[in-house]
C-alpha cells in the first residue's frame, strides 16, 4: 500500500468533529477501495456504491 494511503488513513481516523452529523465515513471509503488504493480509479466507484 502506498505511504499516501496509509497517511490519509490515519489522518482520517484521527480526525474529530463535532458536528451531528458529517461525511467522514464517506469520504473514508475510498481509502479502502482497491482501485482507489492501486491508484486506477475515477467517480464512477461513488455512483456503484451509492446507487
Amino acid at each position: 500500500m502506498s505511504e499516501s494511503v496509509e497517511r490519509a488513513r490515519k489522518a482520517v481516523a484521527g480526525f474529530r468533529m463535532e458536528a451531528p452529523e458529517n461525511n467522514l465515513p464517506f469520504c473514508a471509503e475510498p481509502l479502502e477501495h482497491p482501485e482507489f488504493i492501486d491508484g486506477n480509479y475515477d467517480t464512477e466507484p461513488v455512483s456503484r456504491t451509492r446507487a
